[in-house]
């Protein structure tokens, strides 16, 4: 099964982009998404 053979240049960057969003959206709801927050985990996991 070949699923590389069935997709364009475009449709791999589309792809490409989806997956980044859809991580920055699950990292923002995550983590809050603030610079302070990340800097607290930080300093709670040093």
């Amino acid at each position: 099964m070949t699923i590389s053979g069935k997709l364009s240049s475009k449709q791999w960057v589309a792809l490409a982009g989806g997956f980044a969003v859809l991580a920055l959206l699950v990292m923002m709801w995550r983590w809050g998404g603030t610079v302070e927050d990340s800097q607290a985990y930080f300093d709670t996991a040093r």
